[in-house]
């Protein structure tokens, strides 16, 4: 090894500059730990290290330079100060002078100089700022950048430039350099000492020392940092108590600073902390007894509810935007052979009700948390794999990690990695919806950005007492099939190719399927009161197709459903975009959840149209389906007959005066309520609904015609406040059609946000008897009828608009024009006929220079629906290409 190599292996091992913040950064550092010719020698070396392919100061400049600013000064700087150390004047006068050549770098150059940046900016490629930008990255962070698969640009051979020294010649005079200098090498490794001469050095060890040591050292001075921000804060308050006089309502701000600064390290143990930060912590204890109305917040006065707290353990309350926060840092039940779960209960305000709710969900959960947390292990598992995976089998980690016999890591090795773990248990819809939330984050080392999140459903009531294979008193059946013998069962289940469980096949022998009465009951889903109501629950040669269980699961199969969830029966839950949404009863049948009933909250028919699918999908798809109803899916009950013992008619809901008036269209009694101090922004969450309707929303929904002109001649409400809660609330073209009645003709256009305005003849009459202007905006986004005809995929629509006068090329506010919504959602349709209607394919992705580009892009974006698109536009004549 020559004596450069050597010394540069020396200075890594060292630990001189552990950190890799800039180049500019590890210079400082080499000029305040080495000697001049230690420090100029490896900076040179730097240089042509970075310079293989031959020396091109211009390239060097504009990728391999990226500091700016002071940093970027520095760097240049010392560049030319080292070899003009070496004597290589040449190339140190050019390191001073070259210019960045990169985009970016003349962007920097240009400010200041408004004219030439805004002619810049116009005449910008995005692509080749972005090439740069990645360019850059990739001559910094080779490592990060081979990751993400992004190389630096290979420049090739590159000539000599007479003008300066060439690589051989710099080389060379390094090498004499060191040579002559060796003495001060030498005294820089005597001064900080060689690791590499004690016994036993392992490269390996000495660098993962390194990295702790350096790991250690931004904890101390972070640690630092904030042992004077506490001191300052503890003066701070020192002086405002005695300001306000101890009010602890004008203190609040300072005491979440200090508990926000204190929670982290409080949670250590002394010996891990510097003295420092254990005097300062002892400090803040000191004026927390000084001050104990302002830090020792109280949340009830009910000795009931505090012993409730006390409890599960020691606790902390802190407040902070209108909520109060609890946390037990170490909640008895909750900890694991993994890991140790805190809580904290998230109060919407002091009210004991409330709180009452929340700690019966956390002594719920306290009782059951074995069972869920057992699957939390599980997704901690699956997410390091993830991670493994996605780093090319994660081997950062190899070596904390012990591995089985076909060489995956054990479970118990991925574990030893949580770094901490925290439930937060909540009321998100507080004062209208008591449903709880639980959320829960696991920190892990491989993601310390993400960690894993996770929910659990809190069993809010307990399940009633249910004997296997009887119905309820209180529910009966009608439209049930016929009378049912094991032999039918067998049979069904030898021609459905099935294997119904028992508990189920007990049911169809009591009630072989039907309508249930009452049909109702709620499932509290992620701190939201979901209310289903069934429709019907399968059974076996039902009179109605939709009702019969083969044709269900005739259904379930061609639509490719996953096996383990058998379809039984019908219900209709809220849809979050106003009305109902048809769901579908399943019964697990194999895993953990096997017995359970459970519904899939989503539109499959939408998610996954049989149409895209097919007859015959691949893997990838199977699997993204299976995955979807796994997520999606909710556990309502245990099995069929807890399902029948949760039955119950609806809550009788009480609505407020002004929500009765409108509906019951009793205007003398709105007016009245209105008059005795009534507001029009007063709420109400229906039951049922996801979103509070105000008043203003319930007249622009529900109001009759005669309704709102009372109101409107009182001037309570503007015809554009009901414009705009339409769009907000319902969308319906039918609905709007009434509100023509009362709304002035500049409004009519909205009514084309509607899907539904097409099948409505009678509108479209009363828009082309006003002379509305079709090419103006009705969204925010600028988008004109004509978008939102294409977004529809409504091509009668774009007919409609194009034959009375809508100009094909209105862009909206971002320069989109309708055919950029047709090309982006994929409408044949509608794409066609803006084109006949003389659109230009050319205006499609502007940024890319030729039609064989943009038909390329265009086709990996529609994939299936691609050749349909290319025959129609070689019928219209355009030139596809091969």
């Amino acid at each position: 090894m020559n004596a450069l190599r050597d010394y540069a292996e020396w200075c890594q091992f060292a630990g001189i500059y552990p950190r890799n913040f800039s180049h500019g950064d590890r210079y400082r550092t080499y000029a305040e730990n080495l000697s001049q010719a230690g420090c100029a020698a490896l900076i040179v070396d730097d240089f042509l290290q970075s310079q293989r392919a031959g020396i091109d100061l211009k390239n060097w400049r504009s990728y391999d330079v990226y500091e700016i600013g002071g940093d970027l000064t520095f760097r240049i700087e010392q560049t030319a100060k080292a070899f003009e150390a070496i004597g290589a004047p040449r190339v140190a006068a050019r390191v001073r002078t070259v210019e960045d050549n990169s985009i970016g770098g003349q962007l920097m150059q240009m400010m200041g100089d408004a004219e030439s940046l805004t002619d810049m900016m116009e005449n910008v490629d995005p692509n080749q700022l972005m090439a740069d930008l990645q360019a850059k990255i990739a001559h910094t962070f080779p490592d990060a950048a081979a990751g993400a698969g992004v190389s630096p640009p290979d420049a090739g051979a590159t000539q000599d430039d007479p003008e300066i020294e060439s690589a051989d010649e710099i080389a060379r005079l390094l090498a004499a350099y060191v040579e002559a200098h060796a003495d001060e090498l030498r005294a820089d490794m005597q001064r900080h000492g060689d690791p590499r001469t004690e016994p036993g050095f392992d490269p390996d060890e000495r660098m993962q020392q390194l990295e702790e040591t350096y790991t250690r050292q931004c904890r101390d001075e972070t640690e630092q940092e904030d042992v004077e921000k506490l001191q300052e804060l503890m003066q701070q308050f020192g002086k405002r108590a005695a300001k306000v006089n101890g009010n602890p309502k004008k203190l609040a701000s300072l005491r979440r600073k200090l508990n926000e600064l204190t929670r982290t390290y409080r949670k250590q143990q002394p010996d891990e902390l510097s003295a420092g930060m254990q005097a300062c912590l002892a400090d803040v204890g000191q004026l927390e007894s000084q001050y104990p109305d302002v830090f020792q917040l109280r949340v009830t006065d009910d000795s009931a509810l505090l012993e409730r707290m006390a409890a599960l353990g020691d606790y902390t309350v802190d407040d902070s935007h209108g909520l109060t926060f609890v946390e037990w840092s170490k909640p008895p039940g909750f900890e694991t052979e993994w890991a140790r779960f805190s809580m904290t209960v998230h109060l919407p305000e002091k009210d004991d009700r409330a709180l009452s709710l929340l700690l019966d969900a956390c002594e719920r959960l306290q009782r059951r948390f074995p069972a869920p947390v057992d699957e939390v292990r599980q997704q901690v598992v699956d997410s390091f794999e993830a991670y493994r995976q996605w780093m090319d089998d994660g081997d950062d980690f190899d070596e904390e990690l012990e591995f089985d016999a076909d060489g995956n890591p054990t479970e118990e090795s991925v574990l030893k990695m949580v770094d901490g773990a925290g439930v937060t248990v909540s009321i998100p819809g507080w004062p209208h919806d008591d449903a709880v939330a639980i959320d829960g984050f696991i920190s892990v080392e491989w993601d310390d950005e993400h960690g894993v999140e996770f929910f659990v459903e809190d069993e809010s009531e307990e399940a009633p007492a249910v004997e296997t294979g009887t119905i309820p008193d209180h529910v009966t059946f009608r439209d049930t099939g016929p009378v049912l013998s094991e032999a039918d069962l067998m049979q069904f289940e030898a021609t459905s190719q099935v294997q119904l469980p028992k508990e189920y096949c007990a049911f169809l022998r009591l009630v072989n399927g039907g309508r249930p009465e009452p049909n109702h009951l709620q499932l509290s889903l992620h701190g939201q009161t979901v209310p289903i109501d069934i429709v019907c629950l399968f059974g076996i040669g039902a009179n109605q197709p939709e009702h019969d269980l083969r044709t269900a699961i005739e259904r379930h199969r061609q639509r490719h459903f996953p096996d383990e969830y058998l379809p039984v029966g019908l219900l209709t839950v809220p849809d979050p975009v106003g009305g109902q949404m048809a769901c579908t009863f399943y019964l697990r049948t194999t895993g953990s959840q096997a017995g359970t009933i459970q519904v899939c909250l989503t539109n499959f028919d939408a998610e996954f149209p049989p149409e895209a699918i097919g007859e015959n999908p691949d893997p990838a798809t199977r699997r993204m389906i299976a995955q979807v109803f796994s997520e999606w899916s909710q556990r309502v009950a245990g099995g069929i007959f807890p399902l029948l013992a949760k039955l119950t008619a609806p809550p009788e809901v009480e609505f407020p005066d002004w929500l009765a008036a409108i509906r019951e269209d009793d205007v003398e009694r709105f007016l009245k309520w209105q008059s005795a101090g009534g507001r029009l922004d007063e709420q109400f969450t229906e039951y049922g609904t996801f979103r509070p309707l105000t008043v203003v929303d319930a007249l622009a929904v529900h109001a009759t015609v005669d309704f709102l002109q009372s109101v409107m001649d009182d001037n309570l409400v503007r015809p554009r406040q009901l414009r705009e809660r339409w769009s907000m609330w319902s969308q319906n073209a039918s609905r709007f059609e009434t509100l023509m009645q009362v709304l002035p003709a500049n409004q009519y256009r909205y009514v084309f946000l509607a899907a539904n305005v097409w099948d409505l003849p009678g509108i479209l009459s009363q828009i082309e008897a006003a002379g509305i202007d079709l090419d103006e905006a009705i969204d925010e986004e600028g988008g004109t009828p004509l978008h939102h005809a294409v977004m529809h995929g409504r091509a009668d629509g774009v007919r409609w608009l194009l034959d009375h006068g809508a100009s094909p090329s209105k862009p909206d506010d971002y320069q989109r024009t309708a055919l950029v919504w047709a090309e982006d959602g994929r409408q044949l349709d509608c794409l066609l006929q803006l084109l006949d209607a003389g659109e230009s394919l050319e205006s499609l992705f502007p940024h890319m220079p030729t039609m064989k580009d943009k038909l390329k892009l265009i086709e990996s974006r529609w994939m299936d629906q691609y050749p349909a698109l290319r025959t129609a536009l070689e019928e219209r004549q355009f030139d596809v290409g091969e």
